[in-house]
């Protein structure tokens, strides 16, 4: 190859450095004299060198490379002019250095292989190109000119040569569309209540290319994740921007874990896609009891056995406790009750309040009946939920401070004969609705005998082999008594998210009828092993 067509193919060359799966690096530009094989008494030094090879001529001429024309450079390309002395194939190697310390080795940013580049022929000068990261040089934030380290390996001697580069200024290099540069956070009382809503931190941004960008973050203690952003969307144009991004208190306080958190923010440019930067920070010493939850407790407490029908035994364990509300609203209450001791629960019903804001007295109604058939002796500790009403997305859950006095479950009305049982029989499978190979659904149809038509209410969680709930279901309907089957749908996308794959397991089953009939079951029904990458991800694509 002539100088000049060497030239002419220099940016074919850059797109292709990256092909060769050699690497080689070398940790400085001033290697130790070494003696040539066949001239013991010539010394191999910076510059020039001959040897029995290749050499370098000291010709070296530099160009930057910005191919997508948005002004800042994703590479320098050098063209290195060698001569190869055997016939033979040699490979060519470089960095950039200042004062020691390694500017760039890499030909782009996101490789792992070196800078270098093959060049094989009979006698003669050859031009070699090898390529630099334009983000290298800007993450390095040193001003050029940086010493170029060439190190050329032949069959039996190598050479090097250290040569200086242009003054380059590193700000107008780069190959991210968009990067953080800079982090501040505060806490802020959104309402004025005393009380922390959310932490706010503000991202400052250098944007290079105009796309649709989203940030994800995290605050952990430890290791311990905290709270974690979903993807927050932004539309960006070229320049400096400051973006905010809230974690909200509420996981803060149920942590129980006071600060400094270790905060993690990411940029990427498709929703749950590809990262392409981030920023690492440390957050003041907030106290986890400073934030805001939606149910403050107050210490009020009282619990209660009820024998509605005189036979000394309790059909209802009554459950009243006090508790500020940040916020009024319509809310799902529920309770899930234990004995700490004891693997086994018993839930409430989810009633909807209306709830004022300010202090209140709640009040939840535990079935006696279902106390005696978990054969659940007290005391018992008891767990209260909010729900969104239209979604069914928990807002808020918190355990009560006290626990009940020492009942035991005889104590509870029994059973009667069972006006809904179920029979043990269910079905369950992936359904794909838009046929495009993944499951969009996971449907499980339960089979129930029930005594009476009537309209019913019927809910399920989705859990995985470690008992972390994955999905909720609700649903309601008019049945006739006898033989039917109650369905649930449970989204793809959240197992997807969940991350770990099946059995699942439908457990926590709760039914109601209008005239007082109930159920609750703990586990009503168990997957095939299904693996979470059969399911399909909010974004349409596979894990």
């Amino acid at each position: 190859m002539t100088i000049e067509e060497g030239m002419n193919k220099r940016l074919f060359s850059f797109l292709i450095l990256a092909a060769s799966a050699v690497i080689l690096l070398f940790s400085s530009c001033n290697p130790q004299p070494q003696t040539s094989q066949s001239n013991p008494s010539t010394a191999m030094s910076a510059g020039t060198t001959d040897i029995q090879d290749i050499r370098f001529t000291g010709n070296v001429t530099f160009s930057t490379v910005d191919t997508n024309g948005n002004g800042f450079f994703e590479a320098v390309v050098a063209d290195v002019e060698v001569e190869i002395l055997t016939a033979g194939d040699y490979l060519v190697t470089g960095r950039l250095e200042k004062n020691g310390e390694t500017i760039s080795y890499r030909p782009t940013f996101e490789t792992m292989l070196s800078s270098q580049a093959n060049v094989s022929g009979v006698p003669g000068i050859y031009i070699v190109l090898v390529a630099f990261s334009g983000e290298e040089i800007f993450l390095s934030g040193e001003n050029g000119p940086y010493d170029l380290c060439l190190h050329a390996i032949g069959e039996k001697s190598h050479a090097d040569l250290t040569i200086p580069t242009p003054a380059y200024d590193p700000t107008v290099f780069g190959e991210i569309g968009a990067i953080l540069t800079g982090v501040s956070e505060t806490a802020v009382d959104e309402d004025g209540d005393g009380k922390l809503d959310f932490v706010e931190v503000a991202l400052d941004v250098t944007v290079r290319m105009s796309g649709d960008y989203w940030l994800q973050g995290t605050l952990s203690k430890d290791s311990t994740s905290i709270v974690h952003t979903s993807d927050i969307f932004f539309a960006l144009t070229p320049g400096t921007h400051t973006l905010n991004l809230r974690f909200p208190g509420l996981p803060i306080l149920r942590s129980g874990l006071s600060g400094p958190y270790e905060g993690v923010v990411s940029i990427v440019n498709d929703p749950g896609g590809h990262n392409i930067g981030g920023i690492e920070f440390m957050t003041r010493a907030y106290r986890s009891t400073r934030f805001s939850g939606l149910l403050e407790l107050d210490g009020r407490f009282n619990d209660q056995g009820i024998d509605t029908n005189g036979n000394g035994l309790f059909d209802i364990l009554r459950i009243e406790f006090g508790a500020e509300i940040s916020k009024e609203g319509i809310y799902l209450v529920s309770g899930a009750l234990r004995n700490p001791s004891e693997p086994r629960f018993v839930f409430t019903d989810d009633v909807q309040m209306t709830l004022d804001r300010g202090p209140q007295m709640l009040t939840l109604e535990f079935s006696g009946a279902l106390i005696r058939d978990q054969e659940l002796d007290g005391p018992y500790q008891v767990e209260v939920s909010l729900r969104d009403p239209a979604t069914y997305d928990e807002l808020d859950r918190v355990l009560l401070g006290r626990k009940t006095a020492s009942y035991r479950a005889t104590d509870f009305e029994p059973f009667g004969w069972a006006a809904i049982m179920l029979t043990g029989k269910f079905t369950e499978q992936g359904v794909d609705t838009n046929d495009n190979g993944l499951f969009e659904e996971l449907r499980v149809e339960v089979e129930v005998e029930l005594a009476e038509a009537d309209f019913y209410e019927w809910s399920a969680s989705l859990m995985d082999i470690n008992d972390t709930t994955i999905d909720f279901d609700i649903r309601r309907g008019a049945l006739d008594a006898g033989l039917t089957t109650i369905d649930f749908v449970f989204h793809g996308s959240k197992i997807v998210q969940n991350g770990v794959s099946g059995p699942y397991f439908v457990k926590v089953l709760g039914m109601f009828g209008q005239n007082g009939s109930n159920v609750v079951a703990i586990q009503a029904a168990q997957t095939k092993p299904y693996d979470f990458s059969y399911f399909e991800s909010s974004d349409g694509t596979t894990p």
